[in-house]
């Protein structure tokens, strides 16, 4: 519903239509999109479990610095995320609730990804640990 609402609004403003309705489920940031984003009809709808994977890659580049995939094209990225099934590299060093929440936000099947809520509930409970 939001993203029907932006392409009408970038149709009205620009004189636009995208060429392939398709094309807007598979729109992001590259370093932040999960694999179900890049082939949706192959990998999985894209769900609220999606998100998860673009908020692991947010908390990872708050904590070095650095956007996950940083110097990769979108090529390579696509092949590291889809075609390799490689995971954002975490930093060392972090506690391990917060290294087992990025583990399940980067799970390669969103089926088994957590949902935002249940990462908010879980570090929640850990704060007397983080």
């Amino acid at each position: 519903m939001f993203l029907d609402m932006v392409l009408n609004w970038l149709k009205s403003l620009l004189g636009v239509q995208p060429p392939d309705s398709d094309l807007a489920l598979r729109l992001g940031t590259p370093n932040y999109m999960a694999p179900e984003q890049w082939e949706p009809e192959v990998r999985g709808p894209i769900t609220c479990e999606t998100d998860a994977w673009g908020f692991g890659c947010s908390i990872i580049e708050m904590l070095t610095g650095v956007q996950p995939w940083f110097g990769k094209s979108v090529q390579d990225i696509y092949r590291s995320v889809v075609i390799n099934q490689e995971k954002p590299q975490l930093p060392g060093g972090l506690p391990a609730a917060i290294e087992n929440v990025l583990n399940g936000c980067f799970e390669y099947d969103l089926r088994n990804r957590p949902l935002i809520v249940d990462i908010c509930k879980h570090l929640k409970a850990q704060e007397c640990c983080l």
